[in-house]
């Protein structure tokens, strides 16, 4: 048989000649190796096509392709398109099984499961390679997205040329270029704080039925987090080390206006709640401002 030449033969299942097996050897158009497979012909109408390549190499070509490095800087390595895409409600599904499901790792692994704690690691190194092969493939898909945000995710190593990676994504894909991040600290208790609970907001946001974040509801968002922040404190924030520093400044405040010539402890203890209160707050609404502004 010549390369790309076919050769059929037939099984039949009765006498009428129009029911049968139909096996065809043909040669693997992507390896060029000879293969043989069979289809089913009933009533003379073919169930099904024959294949153009072998079954190890369809299921090479089910897979994404593997990122090839370029030869020269700022080329890009080939790529192959696809037209599947997620409609709406698909993506949706996606988004929001997607994060149940990592929340709850994260809850696992957050108390020692070192099942969970490998799948996260794995989750979060396979996802965030992902991202950096699209960036080195088009850029322009994420570079929209990343504009918008505060952090990227990125590897991070020892190896010198790591870092080097790392700065040229910040420049490639335009990190934060759109929403400046505004002049807060994060190291800053209250700021930190609201960086943490904005994250389990995040977490939690359809348990908890919170409505789209955005500049008219972002007190509820805040209020909803003060609750969870109480139940984490057994409702004495002032009496935790880490938020008692938010605090500290309404130590000391003058009574008089509440008739009183000196501040009693129960006076102390909700004069350093509603500072803590009062300065989460103004972090959390700076932190999370610049993602509806």
């Amino acid at each position: 048989m010549k390369p790309g030449g076919t050769k059929k033969h037939r099984r039949y299942f009765n006498s009428s000649k129009l029911d049968y097996s139909e096996f065809k050897n043909t040669r693997c158009k992507a390896c060029g190796n000879s293969f043989e497979q069979e289809r089913v012909v009933w009533g003379g109408k073919p169930l099904g096509e024959f294949f153009t390549e072998c079954q190890d190499c369809r299921f090479l070509l089910s897979l994404p392709i593997m990122p090839l490095m370029a030869e020269k800087k700022g080329q890009r390595p080939p790529t192959i398109k696809t037209t599947v895409r997620l409609n709406d409600e698909e993506g949706e599904a996606m988004r929001v099984n997607t994060l149940k499901n990592l929340v709850y790792l994260y809850r696992l692994a957050d108390n020692g499961d070192q099942s969970a704690i490998t799948i996260l690691a794995n989750m979060a190194y396979h996802s965030v390679d992902f991202l950096e092969k699209i960036t080195r493939r088009e850029p322009e898909l994420l570079r929209p997205f990343a504009r918008q945000c505060l952090v990227w995710p990125a590897l991070i190593s020892r190896k010198k040329a790591r870092n080097e990676i790392n700065q040229w994504l910040l420049r490639e894909l335009q990190v934060n270029a759109d929403k400046p991040a505004g002049k807060w600290n994060p190291n800053s208790p209250a700021t930190a704080t609201a960086i943490c609970m904005e994250g389990w907001l995040k977490q939690n946001a359809d348990e908890l039925g919170l409505p789209e974040l955005n500049a008219g509801t972002v007190k509820k968002w805040f209020e909803k987090g003060w609750e969870a922040l109480l139940i984490a404190t057994e409702f004495k924030p002032e009496d935790n080390e880490f938020l008692a520093e938010i605090g500290k400044s309404a130590k000391g405040k003058k009574s008089t206006s509440r008739g009183m010539a000196a501040q009693t402890p129960g006076m102390l203890r909700d004069d350093v709640r509603a500072k803590i209160k009062e300065l989460v707050f103004k972090s959390f609404h700076n932190v999370v401002k610049s993602k509806f502004a």
